[in-house]
Parts: C-alpha cells; sequence; structure tokens
C-alpha cells in the first residue's frame, strides 16, 4: 500500500512540473473557515493559538504574468465559450 501511495504522489509530482513550464506562476490560495462566518452573524475565531493551523488549503492556481494578449474578454470566451455567453445576456438581472 506504502509502494502505490508513493507512486501516486511522484507520479503527481511529475504531472505538475510538466505542466508547471505553461504558467508563470501559481497562487497558493488558503482558505480560513472563520471569514465564512464573517458572512452571516460575526466571526468564529479558531479557539487554539496556532491561527495558521486553522486555514485550509483551498488550492493551487495557475496564472500567467499577462493574459496573452486576448484581454479580459477574450479570456472569458475562451473559456466559456460564446454560446454560453450570449445566453448569460439574455436573462434578466437578479
Amino acid at each position: 500500500m506504502k509502494l502505490v501511495i508513493a507512486f501516486l504522489v511522484l507520479f503527481s509530482l511529475l504531472a505538475v512540473s510538466s505542466a508547471a513550464e505553461k504558467f508563470d506562476f501559481f497562487y497558493l490560495v488558503q482558505q480560513w473557515p472563520g471569514s465564512f462566518c464573517d458572512t452571516r452573524q460575526g466571526c468564529c475565531f479558531p479557539d487554539d493559538t496556532k491561527p495558521a493551523a486553522a486555514f485550509g488549503i483551498h488550492g493551487l492556481w495557475p496564472n500567467y504574468a499577462k493574459c496573452r494578449g486576448r484581454g479580459r474578454q477574450g479570456l472569458a470566451r475562451a473559456m466559456l465559450g460564446d454560446a454560453f455567453l450570449s445566453t448569460v445576456g439574455r436573462r434578466g438581472k437578479c
């Protein structure tokens, strides 16, 4: 079992390293559960003395230094597609 886990970790590291060449940098995004409470009725602070331990890793997001010349609208069109964006424009406002 340990060998399988080691293989999966090694394989995932190799996959990330090959994909890392295509991006300029990565955001390490962390989330503090207390910030969710802040949207409701106050804020929930961690009970322990180490608040950093209460943070969870939300993800490692790849990014480019620039949008590769497409601009903001071009990026949205590339990610969502023209058909989806045209239906969004027809809907009412919230």
